[in-house]
């Protein structure tokens, strides 16, 4: 497990729980004594200020977002969840850089006929453009692809907030033993699967992270996108590094 500040970030399409499943997550890290922040990215855009594109938008998040980190690091926050749905590696990669610290990607995923359910019953316009969008990034498959895990969420939210608490490995042993025990998710069909899982690379352990890292580098032509020198206490030789495919859909980590 990482030590030092990091981040969790809650992505995929419009209507798939994020911002519920955040605001969860926030509840079970606060009981568990976790110092934590949660953070509805979508806020920090909302202003007649961000411009009328994407990217405009996109660009006054990532300010907004490093001066919010910053004021939260100094009151001593270590965890900070992050919910927003974001289209490609390359905004992911921005928002990292933005954050100054590890975040760690997951896109939760439900099939777009529930979405279609969930959004049907708020009347306002703006979600009836939300499920617009949605199947327009489904059928296009915008915003999949670069996060570190898929994790379904047509559970009960509990269920899929504990899955992401044993992923991310926040809690001590105690704390993790606690959650809610495995559960069938329907992702994927009517009948009753294990929660879907999708790895978009592997994890590598080296004697020398840094250096392995720079080799694959070379090697592949993929860029070093996060990279951390020796903790305290540790060797020289000793780091994290994590490189993403050009396309932003593959990724591996070295530690």
């Amino acid at each position: 497990m990482r030590s030092g500040p990091q981040a969790v970030l809650l992505t995929g399409l419009f209507g798939v729980g994020k911002s519920t499943v955040a605001a969860d997550l926030a509840e079970v890290l606060e009981g568990a004594g976790v110092a934590f922040a949660a953070i509805d990215l979508d806020w920090l855009t909302w202003s007649s200020a961000s411009g009328p594109d994407r990217l405009d938008e996109h660009g006054m998040m990532l300010v907004n977002l490093t001066s919010v980190v910053r004021n939260y690091l100094a009151a001593g926050v270590t965890h900070f969840v992050l919910a927003r749905s974001l289209q490609s590696g390359e905004e992911l990669d921005s928002l990292v850089a933005a954050m100054g610290l590890p975040v760690q990607a997951v896109q939760l995923s439900v099939p777009v006929d529930e979405i279609g359910r969930r959004l049907s019953t708020d009347p306002t316009e703006a979600r009836r453009d939300d499920l617009a969008v949605a199947v327009e990034w489904a059928a296009d498959e915008v915003g999949s692809g670069f996060a570190d895990v898929v994790i379904g969420n047509d559970r009960p939210v509990r269920q899929t907030t504990d899955e992401i608490v044993r992923w991310l490995g926040w809690l001590p042993a105690d704390e993790t033993a606690r959650l809610s025990p495995l559960s069938p998710s329907n992702a994927d069909s009517g009948r009753a699967t294990r929660p879907r899982m999708e790895i978009t690379g592997p994890v590598i352990d080296a004697f020398e992270p840094v250096a392995l890292a720079r080799f694959y580098e070379r090697l592949l032509g993929w860029p070093i996108v996060e990279i951390e020198g020796p903790r305290p206490g540790f060797p020289d030789n000793d780091g994290w590094a994590k490189l993403r495919s050009p396309a932003g859909t593959m990724k591996i980590e070295i530690q």
